[in-house]
């Protein structure tokens, strides 16, 4: 294949034009019933030929480093030619988004093959895959015209009715024949007439083309680009997920108003969605230009959205690189207490809370402080996380030998001696389960200080809304609450919780008891 580079040197005359190239139109091409394909070409392709015409300088030094910087220019040309079977950079902006991301999968696993054939040290199993690829290529290459043809006819379908649905399905059904007679070609033939048969796919592909462009415009829908409800849909999307990456940057401080946005966003182009369905096919311009213009409008909008926050939604935003710290040190806490066991748990419990109490502290601080400050509140939340991790290497070292629990030392602050009456199972968890997360909050056991302090004899610390949709979260329970009972059963395990939920039908009613302020309530919710 020729690219835009070579065909610029030729007209320059740098390389000469390859002997053996046949174009489509020097070509005896037949179709035979449904698109049968046969060929006779002029004349047999050669492989490629690249030569340079070197100047006469009288063997001078001048002339000699001319020569030498023509033949640098000529093996850097080389280079640049597409691999042989390869569509050229032309053929490949014709494609539409979809076939050529198929194409450039395709490629990419031709490249690798590649890369593996090269450390192949057996000389024939070599040449052998090296054929193999090569026409691999052509293969990919003729599949990518059928493919964008394909596409670009599905995108009609729909605008087009039943007024074009038999024509466009006698369509497919000639391009099916066409191509898969093409590849037949290219299994059969020896590979010397596999540029040929390229050849005549794109002789066929801009056949077919013209015609499908040409009931694209009676239709009113280009083929080119997605159909109205598709460009729609994308702008929409588009739209909705800028929106919540700037959400992110912002958090909990513009939240509500970010929301409103999105609600605004989903409710018009719904509407336009809508109105499409029921307009004539001449009408989706005027549509389609609506919703270009509302696009428009909420991208102004969320650009000042973006510009008042004055943070980049592109990059992560300060409260995720807070909360990226903050899970890092609770998932090293949580293998810690596994290999603990219980004669740790209250320890880690005290120190999972100050993890979490600290960094809640931060995402205040980000959220109530202007831009300005943002730096120096990461800067404290890195060195917290420093700190954090000092410590969780000295439990490490306490509680593991050489990966095997130490039940001979005991790590200070000393546990409260005594039985633990409600040991945590190890439990095995579904992909995306938190083992502390239950029906929508995240919870804890409580800590002797706050039993002590309530006068309780059980309980469960609430320490996060995670879900505000989960079965607790409906409940009314809140940050900060214990959970006593919940139907009657006493809990001071997670895995008691969880239990004790799992339980519940849905649709049935359940009570809980909690501790909030210092006084007892009970809430009662459905599943």
């Amino acid at each position: 294949m020729l690219n835009n580079v070579t065909l610029l040197a030729m007209a320059a005359g740098l390389i000469a034009l390859p002997s053996g190239i046949v174009q489509a139109q020097d070509l005896k091409i037949r179709v035979v019933g449904q698109g049968k394909v046969e060929v006779a070409p002029a004349t047999t392709p050669a492989p490629h030929e690249v030569s340079a015409p070197m100047p006469d300088r009288g063997g001078d030094s001048q002339g000699l480093d001319e020569v030498q910087r023509m033949l640098r220019e000529q093996q850097r040309m080389e280079a640049m030619l597409m691999a042989d079977g390869d569509l050229s950079k032309e053929d490949m902006d014709k494609l539409i988004q979809k076939a050529r991301e198929r194409l450039d999968r395709d490629m990419q696993k031709l490249e690798k093959r590649e890369q593996d054939n090269a450390r192949e040290t057996d000389p024939k199993d070599k040449a052998e895959e090296a054929t193999d690829i090569k026409k691999d290529r052509y293969r990919a290459s003729v599949r990518a015209l059928e493919r964008d043809l394909l596409y670009r006819i599905d995108r009609l379908r729909k605008p087009g009715g039943d007024q074009y649905e038999a024509n466009l399905d006698n369509m497919i059904d000639k391009i099916k024949d066409t191509f898969a007679d093409l590849q037949d070609k290219l299994d059969d033939d020896p590979p010397a007439t596999w540029s040929t048969t390229l050849d005549v796919a794109r002789k066929f592909y801009n056949d077919y083309l013209t015609q499908v462009e040409k009931w694209g415009k009676d239709i009113g829908i280009d083929s080119t680009v997605p159909n109205a409800d598709q460009r729609l849909k994308q702008l929409s999307d588009d739209l909705i997920n800028r929106a919540k990456r700037i959400r992110k940057v912002g958090g909990e401080k513009y939240e509500d108003q970010l929301d409103a946005t999105i609600d605004k966003i989903r409710d018009t182009f719904a509407d336009l969605r809508e109105k499409l369905e029921k307009t004539p096919t001449k009408g989706w311009a005027e549509i389609l230009a609506s919703g270009e213009k509302f696009a428009a409008q909420f991208s102004a909008d969320l650009d000042k959205w973006s510009k008042q926050m004055g943070g980049d939604e592109s990059q992560p935003s300060p409260l995720e690189k807070i909360t990226e710290l903050s899970r890092d040190l609770l998932e090293r806490l949580g293998a810690l207490r596994k290999a603990g066991g219980d004669k740790y748990e209250d320890n880690l419990d005290s120190l999972e809370d100050k993890v979490r109490d600290t960094y809640a502290d931060l995402k205040d601080k980000i959220l109530n402080k202007n831009k300005d400050q943002w730096p120096k509140i990461l800067e404290d939340a890195a060195k917290f996380h420093r700190e954090y991790s000092d410590q969780l290497e000295t439990w490490r070292i306490k509680i593991s030998n050489n990966g095997k629990v130490d039940r001979t030392e005991t790590p200070e602050p000393v546990p409260t001696p005594g039985k633990v009456d409600y040991p945590e199972k190890d439990l095995i968890l579904p992909d995306g389960t938190h083992a502390d997360i239950v029906g929508g909050i995240r919870i804890a056991r409580a800590t002797p200080v706050l039993r002590k302090q309530l006068g309780l004899e059980n309980g469960l610390e609430v320490k996060e809304i995670t879900d505000a949709d989960g079965a607790l979260s409906r409940a009314g329970i809140d940050v900060y609450d214990v959970i006593l009972e919940v139907n009657g059963s006493k809990l001071d395990t997670r895995t008691a919780l969880r239990e004790t939920m799992d339980g519940i039908k849905k649709g049935q009613e359940y009570t809980v008891v909690i501790m909030r302020a210092g006084k007892q309530q009970t809430l009662k919710a459905t599943k």
